[in-house]
């Protein structure tokens, strides 16, 4: 293409062609009048609003080992609840490793508390979800660390949601198993989700996904990894 563009001329030439207006008949529409056509709807941009959805281990006991001296856990906290309510803005949110049961204040000014459930081996579990949308509390399954709850997204529709955290390690695999299978109980049959800090192998995924015939939210990258991060270096 370059060699038949090398002078001014050619490149003239060429626009003319391309903006000569085109002669010919316009096509016949394609449905005919009186008879109904395709039922398509037209979504405005930006009236269009995905359902967002985050689950965030925000180690609430501990800050990183590269903040300052002077950032205190407050400061951490309170750059948490910016996080979420200002920039990343989801629909539900499931936080682990809460220091406690009670609600994180800051988010309360633009979400709904659920609820709270003990993890054994570190913190809460908390659920919310953003102001506006209904979310019925569900009764906790007994040994197992998740918040249930049934949200409607709208009129007549509902899914049930198990905010968990789920025992870590390697040795932890049947452990966790005997969690993710306590929670589904505690849900209704259909329209599910599972999210939170799974602790989960690789080996493993197939076997926990292919229960309910559940799909994994998959990303690239490790959301843990001290090497890079240096959190706990």
């Amino acid at each position: 293409v370059l060699l038949q563009l090398t002078t001014e001329q050619a490149c003239r030439n060429l626009l003319q062609v391309l903006s000569t207006p085109q002669e010919g008949e316009v096509p016949p529409p394609v449905f005919e009048p009186g008879r109904p056509g395709p039922r398509v709807k037209v979504v405005d941009v930006s009236t269009f609003h995905p359902f967002k959805l985050m689950t965030w281990n925000i180690n609430g006991s501990g800050k990183s080992n590269r903040a300052p001296k002077s950032f205190s856990m407050a400061d951490k906290m309170a750059a948490v609840q910016q996080e979420i309510c200002r920039r990343w803005k989801p629909d539900l949110v499931s936080l682990q490793e809460c220091r406690g049961a009670e609600p994180l204040e800051m988010l309360l000014e633009s979400y709904q508390f659920v609820g709270a459930a003990p993890a054994e081996h570190c913190g809460y579990v908390h659920l919310y979800v953003r102001s506006g949308l209904q979310a019925e509390l569900l009764p906790m399954v007994c040994d197992c660390p998740a918040v249930l709850a049934r949200i409607s997204v709208c009129k007549g529709s509902t899914f049930d949601v198990a905010a968990l955290h789920m025992v870590p390690g390697p040795t932890g695999k049947e452990a966790r198993k005997k969690q993710f299978l306590s929670a589904l109980s505690g849900l209704r049959p259909g329209s599910q989700l599972i999210l939170g800090d799974m602790n989960v192998r690789p080996d493993e995924l197939q076997d926990l996904t292919s229960i309910g015939q559940f799909h994994d939210a998959e990303y690239v990258g490790k959301s843990l990894h001290p090497a890079k991060s240096g959190y706990e270096a």
